[in-house]
């Protein structure tokens, strides 16, 4: 809020114009949430993706502690609210619905935007309600966790609200755009959706923890989800999913949305940005995972990781748009951008090819560090991520999966009750897995 609060305020002071501005607008735009292709517009689009996470945790901890039918059933609004999240933390990044309603196939048939704008407010109503009724029911156990659902819905029907009566207090003049209206109407439009996704992410992370103490210990301090799958399922599972974003990916560039009117999001940059904040995830739990005759490793997959959350946002935020500028104004600048992530990607997949001893995870390691170098340098892709930036993390996550001591996935709180409840590495179990 405060770097949106800073690049209006100083934007409208300096009255040049964005191409009277030195060259660091790039870096200082890069913090307003008003933005398109930004790096404020990547945060509250994976905020939102966090969300649909913990909502999938939340599941899990019912599906785990039901005692009746009734308990069960109730378990699945979880995945209902997965699905959603999932679908705004993509509108958020790519301003799919104010341009999906005018896509040439459709024009031929009059259809108009306001038809699926209108349909992703009837979205956000239906979720207002569901949480109003499903909430109070699943969640009433627990106050704090209701006070903090109400307050997530309530401002963001105060942002809907505003956005039906601004027309009628300020009416933008001659020559006058988005930049001109009043910064506090920008900052509690934004200010409001940020609050509520920040709302959610407490009531569902204070949920997910009341969840799964043990039943009437409400003094415990820790708690403990652990989930162990067949390989073989789990990879059926991680490569559905896969499957199902570069399908939705294709689907997205098939529909031709550039150069169509609406917000300069760009939906095709969000499948490569999330599947990269996943790969991140996967990492950051094979470091904790990691034994401590092993950190060495450890500290291999955290740097993947963070590497992947770099890549993660450099998608969010156009970096394949903003490129273009780059190499025009200077290209030593862009050489030496594409070049260092490049190297960094080489080096990584270089370093997970020597420590891992099956082919499968040496040649994932390969590929993804090949082809991440070859999108970097704009190979099948114009202004937007391509097929080739999907790619290269659609090799790498599934192989990651493999590397998951016993296959299990632990997100223990305490260290004690981690030895005690989840699944632990013995020297026994430890001579075939792949990372050794």
């Amino acid at each position: 809020m405060a770097g949106t609060w800073f690049w209006l305020a100083y934007y409208r002071a300096s009255n040049l114009g964005w191409d009277g501005f030195p060259n660091y607008k790039y870096f200082v735009s890069q913090i307003n949430l008003g933005n398109e292709n930004v790096l404020a517009s990547w945060y509250s689009s994976m905020l939102i993706f966090l969300l649909a996470i913990m909502s999938f945790i939340c599941f899990i901890a019912d599906l785990k502690k039901h005692k009746s039918q009734r308990d069960f059933y109730l378990c699945f609004g979880w995945l209902v609210f997965t699905v959603i999240f999932t679908f705004l933390s993509f509108d958020e990044l790519g301003s799919f619905h104010e341009r999906i309603g005018i896509l040439y196939s459709l024009e031929s048939v009059g259809q108009d935007s306001a038809i699926w704008s209108g349909l992703v407010k009837l979205l956000i109503g239906m979720m207002a309600g569901a949480f109003s009724l499903w909430g109070w029911v699943v969640t009433r156990r627990y106050p704090y966790v209701l006070k903090l659902m109400v307050l997530g819905v309530l401002l963001l029907l105060c942002v809907e609200i505003f956005e039906r009566i601004e027309p009628v207090i300020w009416t933008p003049g001659l020559g006058q755009g988005e930049i001109n209206k009043p910064l506090t109407f920008t900052l509690f439009e934004e200010g409001s959706e940020i609050c509520s996704w920040l709302s959610f992410s407490g009531a569902f992370g204070v949920y997910a923890i009341f969840a799964l103490r043990d039943e009437g210990d409400r003094q415990q301090a820790s708690c403990d989800l652990s989930v162990t799958i067949p390989l073989k399922t789990g990879l059926q599972i991680v490569g559905r999913g896969v499957l199902a974003l570069g399908l939705g990916m294709m689907l997205v560039q098939v529909m031709g949305l550039e150069g169509i009117s609406g917000d300069d999001g760009v939906p095709e940059n969000w499948f490569p940005s999330v599947l990269a904040i996943i790969t991140s995830l996967f990492c950051v739990q094979l470091w904790h995972l990691m034994s401590p005759q092993r950190r060495l490793q450890g500290w291999l997959y955290l740097g993947v990781g963070a590497f992947s959350l770099l890549m993660s946002a450099y998608y969010g935020a156009g970096m394949p748009g903003w490129r273009s500028d780059i190499w025009a104004h200077s290209r030593q600048v862009g050489l030496m951008l594409d070049g260092s992530l490049s190297a960094i990607a080489l080096l990584l997949g270089a370093l997970i090819a020597i420590q891992v001893k099956t082919r499968w995870s040496q040649a994932a390691a390969i590929a993804w560090a090949i082809l991440l170098s070859l999108a970097v340098f704009g190979v099948g892709r114009y202004y937007k991520s391509g097929l080739v930036d999907f790619a290269a993390f659609a090799v790498l996550l599934p192989s990651l999966l493999t590397h998951l001591p016993c296959y299990g996935v632990s997100t223990a709180t305490d260290a004690q009750k981690q030895e005690q409840d989840s699944l632990t590495l013995l020297p026994s179990q430890t001579e075939n897995l792949p990372y050794l």
